[in-house]
């Protein structure tokens, strides 16, 4: 404000304490004298050039009022000059104001305006005073999700800015709001949203290849041909024993592969078996690999050896190293067995006579080279008859080869009796599937043997067995009474 002082003392105090200015103009042409507090005013709302002079004109101005009137009517003009003076700045401030800031971006920090005559215009990377980093858009700020170019690769980038953090550019975990409800994502430490298979802090993760969505439950890593499966509640890759939906699964203690086939789970010491397209646990009785196992039912463990199926009400068998079912004749616990050559079922006494029955009825005069038949199974041949020949081709043609002294190959009666007889099997009493041993005057005598004679009892009648064996006159079946056995042997039926 420009002070006009008419009175001569009073001018001369007022322009003694003032610090008068002398602004240069962009016409280069008028002065201006103003106190300090209207020329600070005046230049934040102009770009001048100002030169500032302390006193000197002041002190000038001092002589002149003490002069008189015509002094006073000076400073009054010179008065008038300053009012012209600045309506002619005024004009030029109007009709020459200054351009719209140039704002610099980056991704450094915020723009800086050029002109600086107030606040810039923001655009493009800043980094708040509180520290974090936001998107600018010609003064606009981002917010939500954001597709966004990097300027040095050109590549585009999700970007999340969440309006509950003031549109702060997030980093790691994010709840990303969405229309079917929301979803976690990740971004790295550049605020990208990451995609694929990631590793976070100790664990896996998959990221959808699209959307980048946090993937639970089973997922298929193409690239590396496994499935694998996340949780469903963290996102991260589980290992192990793992119950997922009412099943259990194990997947691969390293790569987190879903297992198929048998595993062996030490901390529990037992081998289980998963399903080979489904990766789940199997119970039950199950046909793998052509052969029939039995898993545990709840625990899944495999079964070994002696194992009751109550739905097929049968006993069977399963090998005591592989836990698969076993089949035909096996010794167990020292004693022959036969399981069903189809079924597994362990065959009853009665069963097992019936096999050797249906061969020994089709034997019925026929002329069978049993010798020769046993010389080739690497058996002993008895040079006095073929009697205990016989008995061994219908015991090897009915696969009950074990249940014959254990599987003893020899031609001579008195090998095959004495045996029984050592483990007490020899009696007085007939019954059928028995082998009958007689003793007859002859070669037993030259050599010392206990008997001479064996043949297979087909059916009994009091003390008397329909026995069936080789003579010369060939193979058919005769009925003995006792006083002419030496005694029954009984192979050992179950």
């Amino acid at each position: 404000m420009i002070k006009q002082m008419r009175y001569g003392n009073r001018i001369t105090a007022m322009i003694a304490a003032c610090c008068v200015s002398i602004t240069v103009l962009t016409s280069g042409a008028s002065f201006a004298f103003a106190d300090s507090a209207d020329q600070s005013s005046h230049d934040a709302a102009a770009q001048t050039t100002t030169v500032q002079v302390i006193s000197s004109e002041a002190g000038d101005l001092s002589e002149a009022v003490d002069k008189g009137a015509d002094a006073q009517e000076e400073v009054i003009d010179q008065a008038d000059v300053v009012k012209s003076a600045g309506a002619l700045q005024e004009s030029d401030e109007s009709s020459a104001a200054p351009s719209e800031p140039t704002v610099v971006s980056g991704a450094d920090g915020p723009g800086q305006s050029v002109d600086e005559p107030g606040t810039p215009v923001l655009d493009g990377w800043v980094t708040d005073n509180d520290g974090f980093v936001r998107y600018y858009e010609l003064g606009e700020r981002l917010s939500g999700e954001q597709y966004i170019e990097d300027e040095v690769t050109g590549e585009y980038h999700w970007y999340c800015f969440w309006p509950e953090a003031d549109d702060a550019m997030q980093v790691g975990w994010s709840w990303v709001p969405s229309s079917e409800g929301g979803k976690w994502c990740y971004y790295d430490a550049q605020g990208r949203m990451m995609y694929g298979q990631q590793y976070i802090d100790g664990h896996w993760y998959r990221f959808d290849d699209f959307t980048g969505v946090t993937t639970y439950g089973f997922s298929y890593i193409a690239d590396e041909g496994k499935w694998v499966f996340y949780d469903e509640a963290m996102g991260w890759m589980l290992y192990g024993q793992q119950c997922v939906d009412g099943h259990w699964y194990y997947f691969d203690d390293a790569t987190g592969a879903t297992q198929y086939g048998f595993r062996y789970i030490p901390e529990d010491n037992k081998w289980v078996f998963y399903d080979l397209t489904m990766g789940w646990m199997l119970y039950g009785e199950q046909y793998i690999d052509e052969g029939w196992y039995y898993l545990t039912p709840y625990t899944g463990a495999v079964d070994y050896e002696w194992c009751y199926i109550p739905e097929s009400n049968k006993w069977v068998y399963y090998n005591s190293t592989s836990g698969r079912m076993i089949y035909g004749q096996h010794m167990i616990d020292g004693s022959p067995r036969y399981f069903d050559d189809c079924t597994g079922k362990l065959l009853s006494s009665s069963e097992v006579v019936q096999k050797l029955l249906d061969v020994v009825y089709g034997t019925y005069g026929r002329n069978i080279d049993c010798p020769g038949e046993l010389a080739a199974n690497d058996g002993i041949v008895c040079p006095y008859g073929p009697c205990m020949s016989y008995v061994w081709w219908n015991f090897h043609h009915a696969n009950l080869d074990l249940f014959l002294c254990d599987g003893m190959k020899s031609g001579y009666p008195h090998h095959n009796y004495d045996w029984y007889k050592a483990r007490g099997r020899v009696s007085g009493t007939p019954r059928v599937g028995d082998i009958a041993f007689m003793r007859y005057f002859g070669w037993a005598d030259s050599i010392g043997a206990s008997v001479s004679h064996a043949g297979i009892v087909i059916a009994v009648n009091d003390n008397s067995a329909l026995v069936v064996d080789a003579l010369d006159a060939g193979i058919w079946p005769r009925w003995y009474g006792s006083w002419e056995i030496s005694g029954y042997a009984h192979p050992y039926w179950g």
